[in-house]
């Protein structure tokens, strides 16, 4: 049991790295080049994470929600 629980904080930790670095770049974005279309795939590339983070905290029924970078 304490393997899955090292391999969950090791997959959690890497997801929402991810996301943070994901909202990062969309802020990056939407302050300098405005491109919607990058803008886009970031959102989309975090919201596919977040679900990923979801999926693997089901079992803890726990959920995870995304809110817009501003």
């Amino acid at each position: 049991m304490e393997t899955e629980e090292v391999t969950l904080d090791i997959r959690m930790n890497d997801l929402l790295q991810q996301v943070r670095r994901l909202d990062e770049m969309i802020t990056f974005h939407q302050q300098h080049s405005g491109d919607a279309a990058t803008i886009r795939q970031y959102e989309f590339m975090k919201a596919d994470f977040i679900d990923k983070a979801n999926q693997a905290l089901k079992a803890y029924h726990v959920q995870l929600i995304a809110t817009p970078v501003h």
